[in-house]
């Protein structure tokens, strides 16, 4: 600890001592929110998140939470700081949802800290969210289905559009889709795995993040159809 006389450090270490016996957690005055987020990515977020949504946290923590926070001292951190952080990236053109993600991936950094007895409270969590406006998500009319299924014909996409439009798969489950998860004769489809691209890998395949997305899906005939048409084209090709 540290004051301006032996009297401010002497009573800052009685209040610590008591707030140990009370089992209350002991601020750290020289840990800064830079050297706590960056210690925190790798020793909690890297082994606990999947690589994507690492990178993700990383490079909110490298970009804007370390840049704009990092050298106030951690336990000093206020829910004041935190507002007008998102305030100032509201105010920079991000859109309410961006600055939302920012605050909920200091939350959980600091939900860590709390548990470990490194600060007294939550600066994230006491701070407000900013407002998001509600958008009603737009979903392809039958007709407009149709037209794209008539406009992609013949097109080396087509048994991929087809499924895509069929199962309601996202863009990477449609993409990790192999051949052993369809199971034509009992008329389903196991979404198992997606496709992400990945910093210095490129692109991997790896399993769904929920048991939950990992669920059987009907499988309609045209899709059917139109991946026994992949199918002949991919032997095709080896012959």
């Amino acid at each position: 600890f540290y004051g301006k006389t032996r009297k401010e450090v002497a009573a800052k270490l009685a209040k610590a001592l008591r707030e140990r016996e009370q089992g209350l957690p002991v601020e750290s005055e020289r840990e800064t929110v830079k050297s706590f987020l960056e210690r925190w990515l790798e020793d909690t977020a890297r082994p606990r998140l999947a690589p994507r949504t690492f990178e993700s946290y990383e490079m909110i923590c490298r970009v804007h939470l370390i840049p704009a926070l990092g050298r106030i001292r951690l336990a000093k951190l206020t829910p004041q700081d935190v507002q007008r952080y998102m305030n100032q990236k509201l105010a920079a053109g991000l859109s309410a949802r961006t600055v939302a993600g920012h605050r909920a991936v200091l939350r959980k950094a600091l939900n860590d800290a709390l548990a470990w007895g490194i600060v007294a409270r939550n600066a994230a969590e006491l701070a407000s969210p900013p407002k998001q406006p509600k958008h009603e998500r737009r979903y392809l009319t039958p007709d407009e289905a149709k037209y794209l299924l008539t406009s992609i014909q013949g097109h080396r996409l087509e048994p991929l559009v087809i499924t895509a439009l069929g199962l309601g798969l996202r863009q990477a489950e449609v993409l990790g889709l192999r051949w052993e998860d369809i199971d034509e004769e009992a008329g389903v489809v196991w979404p198992r795995m997606q496709v992400q691209r990945l910093r210095g890998q490129g692109l991997v395949l790896r399993e769904l993040k929920s048991a939950k997305s990992a669920t059987p899906l009907p499988l309609p005939d045209v899709v059917a159809a139109a991946l026994r048409q992949q199918r002949k084209r991919v032997l095709e090709m080896r012959l």
